[in-house]
């Protein structure tokens, strides 16, 4: 409500987006992270506005969602990256110190639900959600997660391998960025 107040509209696309026409500024919204986009001034009168409603905490963008955001002015480069996520993600599935793999999936990169799960499927689906979420910013990946998303019900020994040879696949390029430049 306080958003329609001061001129924003909901994006019909995407609940957490808000877009003014007015003031050609878009806002995102995720929890309690917030991400304005526009001219300085119109962001600065967006942030004067949301701050007389609410309390605001402002930080310079380096994180948003677990992406690394690094951002020259001078040099009209911006960088993002998903190593810090990544890092902790290996090291909560306890494959921070793994072997790195030079691809993330094989050639016979097939996996059938197995009869039994070969572990927990909690555990499973847990490894899948974060991969999930990397596969957003890292394409070279989504072939194999999709692969192992497909037996995310039941999923046999060569799925749990197969997930872990894409986080050995990550370990040894978790590093990489997505460049933009002016």
């Amino acid at each position: 409500r306080a958003l329609e107040d001061i001129g924003y509209q909901a994006s019909v696309y995407d609940t957490s987006l808000f877009i003014s026409r007015r003031l050609e500024t878009s806002l995102i919204i995720y929890v309690d992270d917030l991400l304005i986009a526009g001219s300085p001034e119109n962001v600065e009168w967006t942030i004067k506005e949301l701050q007389s409603r609410f309390t605001l905490r402002e930080t310079d963008i380096k994180d948003f969602l677990g992406i690394d955001i690094t951002y020259d002015k001078e040099e009209g480069r911006m960088e993002i990256s998903l190593e810090t996520y990544i890092r902790k993600f290996l090291k909560k599935h306890q494959m921070e110190n793994c072997n790195p793999a030079k691809t993330p999936s094989s050639k016979s990169y097939i996996f059938k639900p197995a009869e039994q799960p070969y572990f927990g499927g909690f555990e499973f689906r847990s490894i899948l959600g974060g991969l999930l979420w990397i596969s957003k910013l890292r394409p070279d990946i989504n072939f194999a997660v999709n692969c192992l998303c497909k037996v995310a019900h039941r999923p046999g020994e060569d799925a749990y391998i197969g997930a872990k040879r894409v986080m050995k696949y990550l370990a040894g390029t978790a590093d990489r960025k997505i460049i933009y430049r002016r």
